[in-house]
Parts: structure tokens; sequence; C-alpha cells
């Protein structure tokens, strides 16, 4: 038989396993696509491409945002959705890292803000080349953002128990 919530498995060495192991009902170890939820962007023909990874209650994920000729961003910020509610607590997502790539040439940083335990805000950390203040990304900053401009985001947050 296999192994129930009223087992307890002690292995010394190493422990191979022939299916897909499952903790807190999630797959372990295994990138699984998703579709984001932005507010105030529409990625239109833009290219997206977004994963994470969670093992028990910890979530790793990534987004990269291409623009296409028909995205856009509208209003004065912009935020996403994390793939699973994160933790009450402040520690439970206390913000990921962005990037920002203009195709003019110059390449930008952010981070996250948490909004709330679903939504973070997009910041990047300077506009128009000042230095030392956060902002909340829009369409004109840090950067106007036009086609083949890049968005990346990268965060890591604890979940709370099912």
């Amino acid at each position: 038989g296999g192994v129930t919530d009223a087992m307890t498995l002690h292995e010394t060495g190493s422990l191979e396993l022939s299916n897909t192991l499952i903790l807190e009902g999630y797959e372990t170890g295994i990138a699984q696509s998703f579709t984001p939820t932005w507010e105030n962007l529409t990625v239109g023909n833009g290219t997206q491409y977004a994963f994470y990874i969670r093992v028990g209650q910890l979530c790793f994920w990534q987004v990269e945002l291409v623009f296409g000729t028909t995205t856009s961003i509208t209003g004065s910020h912009v935020a996403i959705d994390y793939p699973f509610a994160c933790d009450s607590t402040w520690r439970g997502a206390i913000g990921g890292k962005c990037y920002f790539e203009d195709t003019s040439g110059t390449d930008w940083t952010g981070h996250l803000r948490r909004w709330n335990s679903t939504t973070a805000r997009v910041n990047s950390d300077r506009t128009n080349l000042t230095v030392g203040t956060s902002f909340e990304i829009n369409s004109t900053s840090p950067f106007t953002w036009t086609s083949t401009d890049r968005l990346v985001i990268e965060d890591t947050y604890i979940v709370p128990l099912i």
C-alpha cells in the first residue's frame, strides 16, 4: 500500500519516488504554469510566461511579460495577484524583485509592494533618473512602455496552511 496520513515514513539515505510527491495538495518541485491576473495592465498580444513552484507553505513564482503592440497600462499603478493568497503576516510576502527593460537600452530595477493578501503593486526604484525613491509603475514610469519592452517579476512568499 501507499503512505497515508496516519503513517510516518522514516528513510535513511536517499529516497526515490516513482510518482509525483504531493505536499499540502500541491506537486512538489515541479513548475506549474498559470495566467496572472493584472490590475491596470492589458496583456493584449504581448507574450507572457508565468510559473510557480510550491513546496508546502513556500511559493516561488516568476512572471515575464514582453509587451506587444496592443499591451497597455492604464491608471496610476500596476498590480498583480499572487498565485496563492499569502500568509496574513507581513513576513508572508515582503516584496519580490522586478526588472524592467526599455528597448531603448536602459534596464531598471524595482520591487513588489504587498497591497493585501492576494495582490502586490509593482514599483520602480527610480523614475526619470531620480534615485532613492520608490514609484508605482504606470504607462510613463519608469519610462514610456512600448512594444518589446519587458517586465519580469520574481518573488517567494509564505502561503497559509490549508
